[in-house]
């Protein structure tokens, strides 16, 4: 050990720590004798349950070296060190915790195997030996950190490599509305100062264990049931009854229990690149690796093997980083069952070589099964004598997979196997200079010289774009030849507090990574919908007609429940697969249509008396005026649209407290959206559907003003986006 005393320097962050000392060392004497070794709120009643747990979410197992990081009085690490073969270090910022923990391990006679010592967890490469750990974790003490990225750095220092950081503790809920931000601030004020914990979101800290090389293990909600009594005492002994009271009279979700696991990456990957005779032979083994690591799973060895300046396209003409690509290969919902290749064609240049070759691969993704067959490029660079993967590229095989030329849809595994045959044998495409034949002239004079500037300038090429898939809407069981749709469906729904089902979460389309988060963002859009529309001297009567236009599996309209009493309510969208669930389970009360993205609506003139879209003209481009049109036709005389857009604070939000939030990292990437910044009238990130579309507000009101009558505009009602509400223009 180098020291077992708080290093007082370091300004703001000595303060802190000095805070959470006097605190601890005030309450630790009355805290011991009302809960006992394990001072944590959020557990089961039962002790036991409680470490069985922890042990394997952990990942505990004999012969590992642990490091109990703000550990209290040793509770967890005493029942640790007890049940399993393990030694480990403890710290804590408490003296009065330190005496009472080593009192309790020298009852158990376990003071060989648990050894703690007073320190500041800010400070742990300067306590403990780095290197030197196969697990550091945190048990709802992470949250008393002032500085996080302190605190990850010197875990990730002391872990050995392939070592694991794990953190059980209280997180901030994603904020829907400025009201919702406000209220969890100032919810935050509190605890600092009465508790001096400082929650942080978990986005802060993916941030920062990505910048240190950590791989992702999970990020899940806790796996039991907290004991409400404990929590009660808790708040009593530490003056947190008033706060916790103004947190239940919040609307909003404002914490979230979550448990976060993260491995560090080894130095060397889990395999060793051979020195083979010929460069053509090792290429040939690491594309073999590379398609072994995905289909494993392996994202330490996915990891190495690409290089930092990464670059994936896909046949359908997306574009991933190192980072998204390897967050791909992380996700539960996207499995790589095998790939099927055959021979394999490569070409070097200097310090870039190219393999070229046709796989068929089998995926699952969302639990259906797909199977696709592909051209594979994939271009290697030599840095130092490494090998790794600077692009990779798969194109679909048109006659094959029934596609047509430069778009792609996943295959369902079952196939005409006699047309697959049929096909097939017209080109022998286990031959590599056939495959190469097949290439456009043009398509491999640009690759050949883009690897060359590439190797040498050490750029990210342009990705070749292949061409959008431009259906008018799509289709139930997109890519099978036909379905069944069984009069009795026996599956078993879980259902909301309305008494509805809740869809599966591949129809969330990314609201929540979980059913609260997807339920309560819903909630909140609708309640503050109707806020809006009703300050403007607007109210529903019976027999009125409402639509929900892209209303996906129902995320806002179900929360319309108590209207369909008396109105008749419809969701329609240009997805047949959540329409069709939606019509199996919100219908009654509901009604839904699939419809298309050309701007005609099944509805008579002047037949709905309030239309909703949120978040639909963020991804319209070019049609934008004529769907205008067609929402004015079908609009009564006195009814109401409310729409949500991009605008011009929707950009200065991404720049603030929205930065971190899914997706913006994308957009902001894109250097035409950094040129918009300063000279914005129209954005359109993407094209078609897929397109994230941003406009200057005054511009957008010009269009509107063509056609309505502009009544409001709100910003921030639809998390970071504007909403605009409006009436047809009355007649002179």
């Amino acid at each position: 050990m180098m020291t077992n005393e708080i290093n007082n320097s370091g300004g703001s962050t000595s303060v802190g720590v000095k805070s959470v000392e006097r605190l601890y060392d005030e309450c630790s004497e009355e805290s011991f004798k009302t809960f006992g070794a394990i001072l944590q709120t959020q557990k089961p009643k039962s002790d036991e349950e409680y470490v069985d747990y922890l042990i394997t979410s952990i990942g505990i197992e004999d012969g590992m070296k642990l490091l109990d990081a703000g550990c209290g009085f040793c509770g967890p690490s005493s029942y640790f060190a007890q049940r399993k073969d393990v030694t480990i270090d403890a710290v804590t910022v408490s003296q009065v915790q330190v005496d009472i923990a080593k009192r309790r391990l020298k009852e158990l006679d376990i003071e060989d195997k648990v050894q703690v010592q007073k320190g500041d967890y800010h400070q742990l490469d300067k306590i403990f030996p780095e290197n030197s750990y196969d697990i550091v974790f945190f048990l709802e003490s992470f949250g008393h950190c002032v500085s996080p990225h302190e605190v990850i750095s010197g875990a990730f220092k002391l872990l050995k490599p392939g070592g694991y950081l794990y953190i059980k503790d209280t997180f901030l809920a994603p904020t829907f509305t400025a009201e919702h931000y406000k209220i969890q601030q100032e919810m935050l004020k509190d605890l600092e100062k009465i508790y001096s914990y400082r929650i942080p979101s978990v986005q802060t800290v993916l941030s920062i264990v990505r910048e240190f090389g950590f791989y992702i293990s999970f990020v899940k909600q806790k796996g039991f049931n907290e004991d409400p009594e404990v929590i009660q005492d808790f708040e009593k002994l530490f003056g947190l009854t008033e706060v916790h009271a103004k947190a239940m009279k919040s609307p909003y979700p404002l914490f979230e229990t979550l448990e976060l696991k993260f491995q560090k990456m080894f130095k060397e990957s889990g395999f060793r690149q051979k020195k083979m005779d010929t460069i053509e032979q090792t290429i040939k083994e690491l594309v073999g690796i590379w398609q072994e690591a995905m289909v494993n799973r392996d994202i330490a060895t996915c990891h190495e093997l690409r290089a930092d300046n990464y670059i994936e396209t896909t046949p359908s003409g997306d574009a991933y980083t190192k980072e998204e690509s390897l967050a791909l290969l992380s996700s539960p919902s996207v499995v790589i069952e095998s790939f099927d290749t055959g021979d394999i064609e490569v070409r070097h240049y200097e310090n870039t070589a190219v393999a070229i070759f046709r796989s068929t691969t089998k995926c699952k993704f969302n639990e259906t099964d797909f199977r696709g067959t592909f051209f594979y490029t994939i271009v290697f660079v030599n840095s130092d004598g490494r090998w790794q993967v600077l692009v990779s590229h798969a194109s679909a095989i048109p006659y094959l997979a029934g596609q047509s030329v430069g778009t792609f849809t996943p295959t369902p595994v079952k196939q005409n196997s006699q047309m697959a045959n049929r096909q097939t044998t017209t080109v022998n495409h286990q031959n590599p200079a056939t495959i190469i034949s097949m290439i456009p002239n043009r398509v491999k004079s640009w690759l050949k010289e883009k690897i060359k500037n590439a190797a040498k300038e050490n750029v990210n090429p342009t990705p070749v774009q292949q061409g959008n898939n431009y259906l008018p809407y799509i289709p139930y069981k997109y890519g099978e030849n036909s379905f069944l749709i069984p009069k009795s469906q026996n599956e078993k729904v879980e259902t909301c507090d309305l008494g509805l089902p809740i869809p599966p979460t591949n129809l969330w389309l990314g609201y929540s990574a979980s059913k609260e988060g997807y339920l309560s963002s819903g909630e909140t859009h609708v309640k503050k919908m109707l806020e809006i529309v009703n300050a403007s001297d607007f109210s529903f009567n019976k027999g009125d007609r409402i639509l929900d236009l892209g209303c996906g599996a129902g995320r806002m309209i179900r929360h319309l429940k108590s209207l369909s009493e008396t109105c008749e309510i419809w969701g329609t969208d240009i997805n047949a697969e959540s329409i069709f669930w939606c019509k199996h389970n919100l219908s009654p009360p509901f009604n839904f249509a699939v419809t298309t993205k050309i701007p005609h609506l099944p509805f008579a003139d002047n037949s709905l008396k309030f239309i909703y879209c949120g978040s639909l003209f963020t991804h319209i481009d070019d049609l934008v005026e004529t769907w205008l049109l067609e929402l004015n036709r079908v609009l009564a005389p006195d009814g109401r649209i409310y729409i949500t857009i991009h605008d011009n604070n929707t950009m200065e939000l991404f720049d603030g407290k929205y930065s971190f939030y899914g997706g913006v990292k994308w957009m902001k990437s894109h250097e035409i959206y950094q040129e918009a910044k300063g000279n914005l009238r129209m954005l359109s990130i993407g094209r078609d559907s897929d397109s994230q579309v941003f406009y200057d507000i005054d511009y957008f009101c010009k269009t509107l003003n063509q056609m309505f009558e502009i009544i409001s505009v709100t910003q921030e009602a639809y998390f970071f986006q504007t909403a605009i509400l409006l009436k047809i223009k009355a007649v002179i």
